[in-house]
């Protein structure tokens, strides 16, 4: 299975001028944040990866190609010109990767890789840190509704982890919007499923750690 890795983003959200480094290749714990997905992909026998890259486009270009042959991978770069969020990012995405694909936020630390899914399916975490979290509700196993919770949702809740199982289905409508403005990932997963797509939740066994805070980076 094909592995997308998102690496487009600036790392605003963390409040401090990094000297112009891409937030992936921050460090953390001695190594990029990057360079700890490529060790457990490279356990997993992982090869074909493509990763989105934006800012900063070719540091983290010129680091993936430097570690390739030590994490025997075959790199592949889609390159998202602009800052318009996943939907856009993923339709640029190549018609030729994997059916399903697997597809991960770049600035994650997981303790180990989960089981592939074979079908779409997304990874979720229940937790009461819901403010400012794509929220999702199930019904039977499956995504019945979903939304960006702006402080709607006070209680715990199943969040989004940024890891998932897709079908080139996606990459379709993604290319339906036009993008004058950047557009939520959960609002594509809302539109999908209204239009009778289905996506399993799969709870996350496995230690998460988001990079989203200055703090996140002390370990």
């Amino acid at each position: 299975m094909d592995v997308v890795i998102l690496a487009a983003g600036m790392g605003t959200r963390l409040g401090v001028n990094f000297n112009n480094i891409p937030k992936v290749l921050l460090k953390f714990r001695g190594k990029s944040i990057i360079e700890h997905t490529l060790e457990l992909l490279s356990k997993k026998g992982i090869k074909n990866i493509y990763f989105v890259v934006g800012y900063e486009k070719q540091k983290v270009i010129d680091f993936v190609e430097s570690v390739k042959n030590k994490y025997n991978i075959n790199p592949k770069f889609i390159h998202q010109n602009y800052p318009k969020g996943v939907p856009h990012a993923i339709s640029l995405f190549p018609d030729d990767l994997s059916d399903p694909f697997f597809m991960m936020v770049g600035d994650t630390i997981l303790d180990a890789f989960p089981s592939l899914a074979s079908v779409p399916s997304i990874y979720v975490k229940e937790t009461e840190e819901v403010l400012h979290r794509g929220i999702f509700e199930v019904e039977n196993g499956k995504v019945k509704n979903c939304f960006y919770n702006r402080g709607e949702l006070k209680s715990k809740g199943l969040i989004d982890t940024g890891l998932m199982v897709l079908s080139r289905k996606i990459i379709s409508y993604a290319k339906s919007f036009d993008y004058k403005e950047e557009m939520p990932f959960m609002d594509l997963i809302k539109y999908m499923v209204d239009n009778g797509e289905e996506f399993n939740l799969i709870k996350l066994e496995s230690d998460i750690k988001h990079i989203t805070r200055l703090e996140d980076l002390e370990g």
